[in-house]
């Protein structure tokens, strides 16, 4: 055979295998699926209907996020069924698949309405000002500040579901686009309360001071006080009779008066609650007609009475709200016709460690008692009152670190008011927070954000309806009193003689409305007060935010690593270390220099302290 026969039959015998490769290639492109697309709204990728994929192809499927329907109304694309190769289901408006057979895919869509939320002033409202879209039928919740920046609340508009009420707190279920609109008039000034006279020392006895409580004598409108004598273990009291303060003894068994309370009774008669320290228990005491004093246990069972606090009620009844340490319970207790109920006391909230710094307050309208308190599980404050016989519990604040040294007070109309510090470690915040509630929400607002704030604070409300606060500023080593005087915050140091000057502070006003304050002042018991009405203040004069130098020795406060380790700046073993810094580390220009570095330091170091359990074991025993 010839070299060209021989080529000639190599090459046909190429162009037939390569006939075959064609051929075959053919017959796999001809095979093919089908996707089956159905959505009630909207565009989709592929579109509507029938669309034929290659076999082992990727298939992407999508919608829109939403379709406008009209003003007001959307349908929000909330997922996908599918068969054959596609996904069974899925919540997104996207997704892919690799195609093997027959597949369809029907997006699921759900109505929305807008709800828009107006202003003419940039207020903290809840929800926020502008507007958003919520599923039909959603249960929403609003409420606004019933004063900001030189307004005060006017009443409220709306549209839609939202009726044209006035009210400050709304609750309504969603079920067509709607809107509020939060109207707010000019505020007026309030007056100014000039102190011209000097603090004045009611006791100076050793160690005497802390845990102090001041109310108004109704019988003569003198003040009167409830304080620790941290020396000999006693409960005492103190009061003024027009010329004279007068000391008392109240109770001078083992080891009592921390956390002390002092109240009026209808009869116009003080009583104290306070915790006995050296029994564990929560104890009363009260003065009778013929000025004896007189004890009694309101709780022994366990470890309980601190944080307590107390309140009158109708009908001659005392509500009392304490903490739980056996157990991590908040508590309470009502007398009424010389008798505690219930027996035991009433665990009103037992979830995780809760009821520290308890504050107890009767709502004026309903004549019902209210307490906000720590949770100190999630280190978050919450707020539970008594409606109908059944006890309704909500979260202050979510931010985890907040939630020390909490007050509260009603206004007239019954809207409760919280005061409480900030304390965090990352970021460092020690800030004053005042809450007020709307309805079913909360509304928070930073009273004093400069400089270590907030420490044993203390909350009245004016006949306007205004907050005034007296707390410790550990920047400036002294107390300060903070109020609201119709256009916004007034802040002044009231006394800064001394070191450490107004711990365990507490304010009342008096019939006047003007204030005046008990504290601690280096172990001793001092007051203030106001000596009367001065011009109205201009400008505001609360310490705003600035870049803070965390070294400022002058400052003290901050104790951050040891506040971790023991759980509280209130703790006495963090007090004692303070003072040991003020007192003597600092005294040196090398011990100033330390205290610098530990401010540089130790805020990154205490925020993963909390959790160890080698920290654990090493704050009980130092306790």
């Amino acid at each position: 055979m010839s070299s060209a026969r021989i080529l000639f039959v190599c090459l046909s015998c190429v162009i037939l295998l390569l006939a075959c490769s064609v051929c075959r290639n053919r017959a796999a492109l001809a095979v093919t699926y089908s996707v089956t697309v159905a959505s009630e709204y909207g565009t989709t990728i592929p579109p509507v209907g029938v669309s034929v994929f290659q076999s082992g192809v990727t298939v992407f499927c999508t919608a829109e996020q939403y379709f406008q329907e009209s003003p007001g109304v959307r349908y929000y694309c909330t997922g996908w069924t599918g068969s054959g190769s596609a996904p069974a289901t899925g919540t997104t408006n996207s997704f892919y698949f690799q195609i093997l057979a027959n597949s369809s895919v029907a997006f699921q869509w759900a109505k929305y309405f807008e709800l828009s939320v107006l202003c003419a002033l940039d207020i903290p409202c809840i929800p926020a000002l502008g507007a958003s879209y919520y599923p039909d039928g959603t249960a929403i919740n609003l409420g606004a500040p019933l004063f900001v920046d030189g307004k005060r609340f006017d009443g409220s508009g709306g549209t839609g579901v939202i009726a044209s009420s006035g009210a400050f707190a709304i609750s309504i279920l969603l079920t067509a686009p709607s809107s509020v609109t939060w109207f707010y008039r000019d505020a007026e000034f309030t007056p100014t309360p000039m102190f011209s006279n000097l603090p004045i020392t009611i006791d100076n006895s050793p160690l005497v001071g802390k845990y102090t409580c001041i109310t108004i004598d109704p019988n003569n409108g003198f003040p009167a006080v409830s304080y620790f004598d941290e020396q000999n273990g006693y409960l005492k009291y103190a009061y003024f009779n027009g010329a004279n303060w007068v000391i008392e003894t109240a109770d001078s068994s083992l080891l009592v008066g921390q956390y002390t309370k002092l109240i009026f009774d209808d009869q116009k008669s003080p009583v104290i609650l306070y915790y006995s320290f050296g029994y564990a228990d929560l104890k009363i005491a009260r003065k009778d007609i013929e000025g004896n004093w007189y004890n009694d246990i309101v709780d022994a069972a366990g470890f309980v009475g601190q944080y307590c606090d107390i309140t009158p009620l109708p009908g001659s009844r005392l509500g009392v709200s304490y903490y739980d340490a056996t157990n991590g319970d908040l508590c309470y207790r009502e007398y009424q016709d010389g008798f505690w109920t219930p027996s035991p006391h009433l665990a009103l909230d037992s979830v995780g460690n809760v009821g520290t710094y308890t504050a107890i307050a009767t709502n004026p309208i309903t004549g019902e008692p209210a307490i906000a308190y720590r949770n100190e599980t999630d280190s978050t404050p919450y707020f539970i009152y008594r409606s109908e016989g059944a006890w309704i519990k909500s979260q202050i604040s979510s931010i985890a670190g907040t939630g020390y040294f909490i007050d509260l007070a009603f206004n007239a109309d019954g809207t409760p008011f919280v005061v409480f510090q900030d304390f965090r470690n990352s970021p460092r915040t020690i800030d004053v927070i005042l809450a007020q509630q709307a309805g079913n929400v909360w509304i928070n607002r930073v009273v004093q954000s400069s400089g270590d704030a907030g420490f044993y604070n203390s909350l009245v409300i004016d006949a306007a309806g205004f907050p005034h606060i007296s707390y410790y500023d550990d920047s400036s080593l002294g107390l300060r009193y903070t109020f609201w005087n119709g256009k916004f915050w007034v802040s002044e140091m009231l006394d800064t003689a001394g070191l450490h000057v107004g711990r365990f502070g507490s304010l009342v006003l008096d019939r006047d409305g003007l204030p005046q304050f008990v504290y601690w002042a280096d172990d001793t018991l001092r007051y203030q007060k106001a000596s009367g009405w001065g011009p109205v203040t201009l400008t505001p004069t609360v310490p705003t935010e600035q870049n803070e130098n965390v070294g400022n020795v002058g400052g003290g406060g901050g104790c951050f690593i040891a506040t971790a380790a023991f759980g509280s700046y209130a703790s006495s073993a963090v007090r004692g270390l303070c003072r040991e810094r003020d007192l003597h580390v600092s005294a040196s220009n090398l011990g100033t220099g330390l205290v610098s570095l530990y401010y540089h330091v130790s805020p990154s170091i205490a925020a993963g302290l909390d959790s160890s359990s080698a920290l654990l074991l090493v704050r009980r025993l130092l306790e």
